[in-house]
């Protein structure tokens, strides 16, 4: 029987032996390769997006945005994550390590925004989307205090030879507000290479969206989104916002994210408690599950499923349905910042 074995299959031009090396030689990795880029691009736009609730409510029109917000209605928006915090994850797919993902604090700086220079709704010309009806003028010396948050996104080692994924997002976040100023795209995926920038004017409630094709170096005006919801989320701040949300079994909450030229509200259901073991621990996690009132293939074809840990509020545990398998990200370290 051994050596029937060794002959029909393993013997170079036996019977059935080209059959085996094409299916684990090339339907096996290009299944994997396949999985990986519809599953993980569908996993992360979800982490960043579902695992960060808010709550819509009535608010008063935003205090003039180059004074700092003192009241108490701003302080609990107050960004109070340290420069240095880092969560690392891991992602497989089907228990397949195919990537890993690191979550950061950057830095903290004074920015001032480059359309201060230019009136932003002058770069929305008759065919370039939205122009504010009514515009706040900022003024000359405007600058908010922002801190940098940072995804960044590669494939495993192994993957990298067929699929090459090296992405990194980042968002600037208002201080005093916990609301974005500026979303940034670098997308490296395979020969796609992609630099998507949006700049928020959330004192006239504008996006305005800009794109730099490979081998440029100066990013070109694409597109004037608006009107946005107030202090509405990118789909990054969002998640640090959420931490500061007291979140509770049973409670349901919704969020606006301006994504794709488009304000998306979600809605978010915490439908339990459970321990979750990782590399970084055993964490008292939140259970959550999203609900969404828009359309595309993740959200009709999966049951997502999130775990966000109790006290500070971060990111878990993620299991995702996909029509090829199942795509899992898991906490692998909490790196806490320098005053935690």
């Amino acid at each position: 029987m051994r050596g029937r074995l060794r002959a029909g299959y393993g013997t170079p031009g036996a019977p059935g032996s080209w059959k085996v090396r094409f299916f684990f030689g090339v339907i096996l990795p290009a299944g994997a390769v396949f999985a990986f880029w519809i599953g993980w691009r569908q996993a992360r736009a979800s982490f960043l997006q579902e695992v960060a609730p808010g709550f819509s409510r009535s608010v008063e029109p935003l205090p003039s945005l180059y004074e700092a917000a003192a009241g108490a209605e701003e302080a609990w928006r107050a960004f109070p994550f340290p420069v240095g915090e880092r969560l690392t994850y891991s992602v497989s797919w089907e228990g397949i390590p195919v990537g890993d993902v690191a979550m950061e604090v950057v830095e903290k700086f004074s920015y001032a925004p480059d359309w201060l220079r230019r009136d932003p709704a002058e770069r929305a010309g008759s065919e370039a989307g939205y122009r504010p009806p009514e515009r706040f003028v900022y003024p000359p010396d405007f600058s908010r205090d922002v801190c940098r948050v940072r995804v960044t996104t590669r494939s495993s080692r192994w993957l990298d030879a067929i699929y090459k994924v090296d992405d990194r997002i980042e968002t600037l976040i208002d201080m005093e507000g916990s609301y974005p100023w500026r979303y940034d795209e670098y997308i490296r995926e395979g020969s796609r290479r992609k630099d998507n920038l949006v700049e928020f004017d959330q004192k006239n409630h504008a996006a305005y969206y800009y794109r730099r094709k490979a081998g440029e170096k100066e990013y070109a005006f694409q597109y004037g989104a608006g009107p946005l919801a107030d202090r509405v989320q990118d789909p990054l701040s969002v998640t640090y916002y959420a931490r500061l949300l007291g979140l509770v079994p049973g409670q349901r909450v919704t969020i606006t994210v301006h994504a794709d030229k488009q304000d998306w509200p979600t809605e978010i259901e915490v439908i339990g408690e459970e321990k979750i073991d990782t590399q970084a621990g055993v964490m008292d996690c939140l259970v959550l599950r999203p609900r969404y009132e828009y359309e595309g293939l993740f959200i009709r074809s999966s049951e997502p499923r999130l775990w966000v840990e109790k006290q500070n509020k971060f990111p878990v545990k993620m299991d995702v349905k996909i029509a090829l398998g199942s795509v899992k990200v898991l906490l692998k370290e909490w790196k806490k910042g320098p005053n935690q």
